[in-house]
């Protein structure tokens, strides 16, 4: 059922793109599609740094807030292809105006497609990430976080396993029995 989709994500993004092309050009009605890459926390508006999900890079960033999340199995130099909420809204909010005004039209009986990422002109990748990470949890740490914050990238499941045990697993081995011995409840 997948075919040339390379997972469930991707054939049912596809599916909806085709379902709403079919029903817009049947109608003759307006439409545009927004493909954003990864969506992230706001980068001005309503505040900057808004989100309202754990989920997705704000899911790790709270974990490396925290000192929890310590190492991720990443390239450095991959691209950080995310782009912040306010930026998706806005591009919604244009494309929508100018669909409506007939500055945008679907000359070969398709819904115009647009794509909101930003890897091919204006790249940001992993290693800048990491540094701009490590900077901003020393300049503004959480009073509620567990272990001091820091953030490494690791270039291998292999690496990441093993510095799994040594930054994760053995401290909270040796955290759960100073607890025991306390008294607490690990």
């Amino acid at each position: 059922i997948l075919d040339t989709h390379l997972n469930t994500y991707t054939f049912t993004k596809a599916l909806a793109e085709h379902e709403v092309n079919n029903s817009v050009v049947q109608r003759k009605g307006k439409a545009v599609i927004i493909r954003p890459s990864m969506i992230t926390c706001a980068w001005k508006e309503p505040v900057p740094g808004w989100t309202n999900s754990k989920n997705g890079p704000s899911g790790f960033l709270m974990g490396a807030s925290k000192g929890v999340v310590r190492r991720l199995p990443v390239d450095k130099n991959l691209i950080y292809d995310y782009v912040p909420i306010d930026i998706v809204v806005n591009m919604i909010l244009v494309s929508a105006a100018m669909i409506s005004a007939n500055e945008i039209t679907n000359e070969r009986d398709e819904v115009p497609i647009f794509h909101c990422t930003s890897s091919v002109s204006n790249p940001f990748r992993w290693n800048t990430v990491e540094k701009k990470i490590n900077i901003y949890l020393h300049l503004e740490p959480l009073k509620s976080a567990v272990w001091y914050p820091y953030l490494k990238l690791v270039p291998t499941l292999r690496h990441f396993s093993l510095s799994a045990w040594i930054v994760h697993m053995i401290p909270a081995y040796f955290l759960d029995l100073f607890l025991k011995m306390t008294g607490a409840k690990p």
